[in-house]
């Protein structure tokens, strides 16, 4: 049994062969995928590596869109490591300067269906 409830015990087997996870599985990995893109690197006190760095990049000049998706991309494949997607697959929109609607289209591994969608407001 999993030590955290959002993992799926099964998790890292053939998902062709072991389809186990469930509609609860993927609102437990959306609700993972959120809470990482609304914390930022530093914020957890006993893991401070743990977060993105998007709320620093965001306000900074210089950078442009697809500069933020390729930190966030390996933000996410690093921390993240139950959904498939590609940098391709977020997108980072300006709605004012303080901010940023952020989409990201992911697949979880083990679910055989649509892929799933994601969008968050991450302000200064």
């Amino acid at each position: 049994m999993s030590t955290y409830l959002d993992l799926n015990y099964k998790f890292g087997m053939d998902p062709l062969v072991d389809n186990q996870c469930t509609v609860a599985d993927i609102k437990n990995v959306r609700d993972s995928l959120e809470r990482l893109l609304m914390t930022s690197k530093g914020e957890v006190p006993f893991n401070r590596n743990y977060g993105t760095t998007l709320k620093y990049l965001l306000f900074e000049s210089g950078l442009d869109a697809s500069d933020i998706t390729n930190f966030l991309y390996m933000d996410i494949t690093t921390w993240e490591p139950r959904v498939v997607l590609n940098a391709a697959d977020i997108s980072v929109e300006k709605i004012d300067i303080h901010s940023y609607k952020v989409t990201c289209t992911f697949t979880v591994i083990g679910v055989n269906g649509n892929p799933q969608t994601l969008s968050t407001i991450i302000s200064n």
